[in-house]
């Protein structure tokens, strides 16, 4: 993206070719293990026909709604960008993120509190690797992404790839494959730095 200067339209086709890769070997591994955990559990559940079309009934019904409040939330962060005069990167970056974040924070906070740490972990980094591979990709496949605003590449692309470094001494090098709540406040302050150097 940064040589690039955006996302044409072969990259948004490898991004999704390689995210059917990822979920092919991670589905592949789970149901292998899965297998053998209930084999030696003696235990094979049959998996049932009305839940399964329950389930995609609520996943079409998301997917319509997904849509409509997507719209609403482009066409509010234009509003609120315009009424306040400043750039819609900034909204984006900020106002945007943390809204569609919300839920992300919400689902790792309640795991975290049950004790579900693997939960509360994998659901953001499969997250973070839907947004890459899926968002970019798809809509890069349809209409080539070409980013305009130059402080995406010299301070945003910066930032993430500093915090990802950060995160990855945190969790190998010091913590030995854990974050401490130490650790977690400075990630907090870290974030916080960021906007306010991206509004400021």
């Amino acid at each position: 993206m940064y040589y690039f200067k955006g996302i044409p339209q072969e990259l948004g086709f490898l991004f999704i070719f390689l995210l059917l890769v990822f979920s092919w070997l991670l589905i592949s591994k789970s149901r292998k293990e899965n297998l053998k955990l209930a084999i030696e559990e003696g235990e094979l559940l049959e998996a049932s026909s009305d839940s399964l079309f329950k389930s995609l009934g609520f996943l079409l019904a998301g997917i319509v709604l997904l849509k409509f409040g997507a719209d609403y939330l482009v066409e509010g962060t234009i509003a609120i960008a315009k009424k306040f005069e400043i750039s819609e990167r900034v909204i984006a970056v900020t106002v945007v993120a943390i809204g569609t974040s919300i839920p992300e924070l919400a689902t790792s906070i309640v795991a975290a509190l049950k004790k579900e740490h693997n939960l509360a972990v994998g659901n953001l980094i499969g997250s973070n690797i839907f947004n890459i591979l899926v968002v970019l990709g798809v809509v890069a496949s349809i209409k080539e992404i070409t980013i305009s605003d130059s402080a995406i590449l010299s301070f945003d692309y910066v930032w993430m790839i500093t915090i990802t470094f950060i995160i990855g001494l945190f969790i190998y090098a010091f913590s030995k494959r854990q974050i401490s709540r130490t650790e977690g406040i400075i990630l907090l302050l870290i974030y916080i730095s960021y906007l306010y150097f991206s509004i400021y």
